[in-house]
């Protein structure tokens, strides 16, 4: 075994994944055959403690598919007949969870279904939710824990449940 992990290691190099560098080699291996075996080739990987469903409503950037790798314990799930899009260099922690449908809160035998939208350069802090329905902003950072329930503007910082801003980046800011 400690023969491939020279070549395994040589081969994410060549991929340059900066996302990958420093997860363990055996975790990339096992979330490798663990996402194979879950969704076959259709170029997903995820970290093993998350759950992705309805991967053929997605549309997400390259950023978003190696952070998917390395951010365990995630749900996201795009229900049929909805799409989930997540834009270039958008990234997220753990415990994250999107879901393009939810149960009506008043009648929980009825389903809500929307799309769901997240910009560019974005980052989910741990636990965030986005509910269905929502439209992220580019350049949006949203706290740990917040819940987003209602579109949100580019430039700023969300947090809190349900998820109000923070702050406004003015063109200086590090965040752009």
């Amino acid at each position: 075994m400690d023969f491939y992990i020279p070549l395994l290691k040589w081969v994410l190099s060549i991929l340059g994944s900066p996302y990958l560098t420093n997860v363990p080699i055996r975790l990339q291996l096992a979330n490798s055959i663990t996402s194979f075996l879950i969704y076959g080739r259709r170029g997903l990987q995820v970290h093993y403690t998350s759950h992705v469903n309805g991967i053929s409503s997605m549309h997400l950037s390259e950023t978003a598919r190696k952070s998917l790798a390395v951010s365990g314990a995630c749900n996201i799930v795009a229900f049929k007949g909805t799409s989930l899009s997540i834009g270039e260099k958008t990234i997220f922690a753990n415990n994250v969870c999107i879901r393009t449908g939810n149960h009506e809160p008043f009648d929980r035998n009825a389903m809500i279904y929307d799309d769901v939208f997240i910009g560019k350069n974005c980052w989910l802090g741990h636990g965030v939710v986005i509910t269905p329905g929502v439209s992220i902003g580019d350049n949006v950072t949203i706290a740990a824990n917040a819940v987003v329930t209602k579109p949100i503007p580019p430039n700023c910082l969300v947090g809190g449940v349900p998820a109000k801003i923070i702050k406004i980046y003015d063109g200086r800011s590090s965040a752009n």
